[in-house]
């Protein structure tokens, strides 16, 4: 790749670029644009247009861009600054799912899609080989996130209590229950369990607390037992799906009132490769 001369630039682009870079906003709206150079959105539009042609920077969608690095034509995003980008696709957000689970390092594979919790509907944006995917949640189910610094910006990442209860939840954007299980397993020493059991009722979502209870007890996890007996009190009659995602099964675990679609040997395998 060629590395491009900052001084081929004019004196608005070129202090823009400057500005941008030193101050680590390498993804950013064309009104912060207009706010750095101190004019108008509609110019700074016109001369974020010139810095796309020259490679400067590249458009996510309307209004919202990233800087690209120094060295020409080079449109791989830098190290999480794909969390950053995904903070200023949508309002309100929060980061959960797969891609926080990556974010605690609670996985080695590295996620192709930023799963963005939202109450909006969006559809899905494919940007530098990134698939950012909206996932609307009910307005009872958007709570649980904190702010996190990624380099200057602070982005919002679900709580390790709130992130298991939506892959509880929604467990097809968690990579399946197998890998929920995972989940579970890895943050099980972390967790406030009395939060957890609250964030179950407070979902709505019998379903979360039914999976909870049956994959702590096939893990043998002994913390939490307490908040969990407690949860037992708030369960709907009825069966649950262990995977929403899978087909209907014979097998059902009367205790937690879930129907198990999934060989428990399948569901803990990780232990053991």
């Amino acid at each position: 790749m060629m590395r491009r001369n900052i001084k081929t630039l004019g004196p608005k682009s070129a202090a823009l670029v400057t500005r941008l870079a030193e101050e680590g906003r390498y993804c950013f709206t064309t009104r912060d644009a207009a706010t750095v150079l101190g004019e108008r959105p509609a110019s700074a539009a016109k001369l974020l247009s010139d810095l796309r042609a020259r490679k400067w920077v590249a458009r996510v969608e309307k209004g919202k861009h990233v800087l690209l690095p120094i060295e020409s034509g080079a449109t791989d995003l830098y190290l999480g600054n794909e969390l950053v980008l995904a903070s200023k696709l949508v309002e309100p957000y929060y980061i959960s799912f797969w891609t926080a689970i990556y974010h605690y390092g609670y996985t080695e594979q590295v996620p192709r899609t930023v799963f963005v919790a939202t109450t909006k509907q969006k559809r899905s944006i494919v940007f530098s080989g990134r698939v950012f995917r909206f996932v609307k949640l009910a307005e009872r189910k958007f709570f649980g996130y904190e702010p996190t610094w990624i380099g200057a910006d602070q982005v919002q990442v679900a709580t390790p209590e709130k992130l298991l209860v939506d892959c509880l939840d929604l467990p097809q954007y968690a990579g399946g229950i197998r890998e929920v299980a995972k989940l579970l397993w890895n943050v099980r020493d972390r967790l406030d369990w009395d939060k957890v059991a609250g964030y179950c009722v407070r979902t709505g979502n019998f379903a979360v607390a039914k999976r909870l209870g049956f994959l702590t007890e096939l893990l043998s996890i002994r913390r939490g037992r307490d908040a969990l007996e407690t949860l037992r009190e708030f369960l709907s009659a009825g069966y649950a799906l262990l995977d929403p995602a899978l087909p209907k099964s014979r097998r059902f675990a009367s205790r937690w009132g879930v129907q198990v679609n999934l060989p428990e040997d399948e569901i803990t395998s990780w232990r053991f490769s």
